[in-house]
């Protein structure tokens, strides 16, 4: 065989497959996925959201943030149970959603990324998008109790590595001044 062959991407389900029926998994898997679609850095807008004086103080973004997480806490106690005993699903279970949603999600932006990478505007949306995603994960697998039992979550697509490269310095470029500012 041709040890340069590059092997053939492995295939992910889509979060709409992972979602598709009834059940507690399915259920679980929209949860994951609407917090992780969320349009906010859910921990940045959440830490906003604590300390507001009063709910009047709440803007948009906090509100939804503590949406999010009182749902995520809801699906916790759901499947885990109160307490992590009793509730619909497994400790692993609950950690394959997790990681599946966040392996279907992460091929998602990447490939939309990769889609747009030499369009400024769009790319600089999509990259923005790509990084929310990468924050709310951890604020998600934390939430639902499984942050110690997450594996990694790898990139599984098809992009060539050298445009994951550009993606990846892209982003970087972009976020180079917020992250100098720290």
């Amino acid at each position: 065989g041709n040890l340069f062959k590059k092997a053939a991407a492995s295939k992910v389900p889509t979060v709409d497959e992972l979602c598709a029926g009834g059940g507690d998994q399915a259920e679980l898997c929209k949860t994951i996925a609407w917090a992780l679609r969320a349009p906010v850095d859910v921990a940045a807008a959440a830490q906003r959201a604590a300390a507001a004086t009063s709910s009047d103080d709440l803007d948009g973004p906090s509100s939804l943030a503590l949406e999010i997480l009182q749902v995520l806490g809801e699906a916790r106690n759901a499947t885990l149970g109160a307490g992590g005993a009793g509730g619909s699903l497994t400790r692993g279970e609950v950690v394959d959603c997790t990681e599946r949603v966040g392996r279907a999600m992460l091929l998602e932006r990447i490939e939309g990324a990769a889609a747009v990478l030499d369009d400024e505007v769009r790319f600089a949306e999509s990259a923005l998008g790509l990084c929310r995603f990468v924050n709310n994960a951890g604020v998600v697998a934390t939430e639902l109790g499984v942050a110690a039992d997450i594996g990694e979550v790898l990139y599984e697509g098809a992009v060539p590595r050298r445009k994951l490269e550009r993606i990846y310095t892209s982003a970087l470029t972009l976020a180079a001044p917020e992250l100098l500012s720290q």
